[in-house]
């Protein structure tokens, strides 16, 4: 089954908002591309994407995301060279898996689930396997 964005939001609210986390759900109508969520941490900001995809059948299919647009790969990777903190949270069935911007011109168009472990910045194969420590480190450690 797949999970929901609604879902992701949840989740991540509940494990950081009790650790201090400013977290806020962005709805952006102005600015095409603009991520789901806001974060700071002791000084530290950064944004997430979330994104959720059934797993393929095969292992030789590649993973299909809808509405990844190019202009939220291209909001991310800008923000990412001007020194911004910008991540996608992606559940691919009860995979989940943190990516780190700037994204590649091909990213979540076709790869595997083998290939996208690879490139992973952390990954899990469960939702109850994800150690939340790890993740907030990612995205709000110094040094980035």
């Amino acid at each position: 089954m797949q999970p929901r964005e609604a879902n992701l939001w949840a989740t991540m609210r509940g494990h950081f908002r009790p650790r201090g986390v400013h977290l806020v759900r962005v709805e952006n109508g102005v600015e095409e591309g603009t991520p789901d969520l806001n974060y700071c941490k002791a000084g530290r900001e950064g944004w997430v994407e979330l994104k959720c995809t059934h797993l393929p059948k095969r292992p030789t299919t590649g993973v299909k995301v809808e509405h990844f647009t190019e202009e939220q790969r291209g909001w991310a990777n800008k923000r990412a060279v001007h020194g911004g903190r910008c991540f996608m949270w992606l559940a691919i069935g009860n995979h989940r898996a943190l990516f780190k911007a700037p994204y590649p011109p091909k990213f979540l168009a076709g790869h595997t689930v083998a290939q996208l472990k690879r490139y992973a910045l952390l990954w899990y194969d469960t939702p109850r396997d994800v150690n939340w420590i790890y993740v907030g480190h990612a995205l709000w450690a110094r040094p980035y």
